[in-house]
């Protein structure tokens, strides 16, 4: 009998925590670019940081517009996924959807250097990251197993 109680509790144990960890999957594709985008507030001073944060802490969804909304609902969600402050590229996939995938600060600095001197008529970004899937359309990579430079256009949008 003690065994068995024992035994379960492992079980139940075991299925809480397995549950809850997303294994990573591997996401292919390359650098999008869109020139107009809400960003992370990467590279933003905890000043900005905390204003923002204010704001979004007062706001009023019943007096505001549809654009305000869609600001205020993307910040919060940003805030509340601790995702605020970090770097962040839009990828297309190979099936040609475009994600938002979020970087730790650290890996990000490798795409920023290739960023740097894209010739986007002439050369595009491809990547393979393990991430971890957020929302539908927005992932974190735990790890960037290949980036490369290489001939192609970069594909963007105004």
């Amino acid at each position: 009998m003690k065994y068995s109680n024992v035994f379960s509790f492992v079980v139940f144990i075991f299925m809480i925590t397995s549950c809850k960890s997303q294994t990573p999957e591997v996401l292919n594709g390359s650098i999008y670019i869109k020139l107009i985008d809400l960003g992370s507030l990467y590279k933003a001073s905890n000043e900005e940081i905390n204003s923002l944060k204010k704001q979004l802490d007062n706001f009023d969804e019943s007096k505001n517009n549809k654009s305000e909304k869609l600001f205020y609902s993307y910040y919060k969600f940003l805030f509340e996924k601790d995702l605020i402050g970090k770097p962040y590229s839009l990828i297309k996939n190979n099936k040609g959807n475009i994600q938002r995938v979020f970087f730790y600060k650290k890996d990000y600095k490798e795409i920023e250097s290739l960023l740097l001197h894209l010739d986007k008529n002439k050369e595009q970004i491809n990547l393979s990251l393990k991430v971890k899937k957020i929302n539908k359309d927005v992932y974190f990579a735990s790890k960037i197993v290949s980036i490369k430079k290489v001939a192609g256009k970069t594909e963007w949008k105004k």
